[in-house]
């Protein structure tokens, strides 16, 4: 379990999570990481954990304010059948699958992104 928080862990992971066209770019944005990423608060970090794992989903069908799910469809941590559930929790939400986008849409396929957002 330590491992898998641990940042230099992550930044390996990285390799195979971020998919981004051309390697020097993916070695910069993990080197960026390391260096930037501050060393994580390990109690905030299990408390956020235990957070996750014991809330009540079904509150979710409680929000009132629009939710947009961006979701990258190539993501092999958050699954696309694990964005249609969240998106029984909140039936009102609308959900889109950036291409050629992992687990960080953002960094993977910006431009992907920002044609999604302008949708709305």
């Amino acid at each position: 379990f330590y491992l898998w928080r641990n940042r230099y862990f992550g930044a390996v992971a990285n390799i195979f999570i971020i998919k981004v066209v051309g390697k020097m770019r993916k070695l910069k944005l993990i080197i960026h990481y390391i260096v930037v990423q501050g060393q994580p608060n390990e109690d905030s970090i299990e408390e956020t954990w235990f957070s996750m794992i014991h809330y009540d989903y079904k509150k979710l069908a409680n929000v009132k304010s629009p939710v947009h799910i961006i979701h990258g469809n190539e993501d092999i941590l958050t699954t696309k059948g694990q964005m249609e559930k969240l998106h029984q929790f909140l039936p009102s939400a609308t959900v889109d699958y950036v291409l050629h986008a992992g687990h960080m849409p953002p960094v993977e396929n910006p431009q992907g992104v920002a044609e999604t957002i302008l949708q709305y």
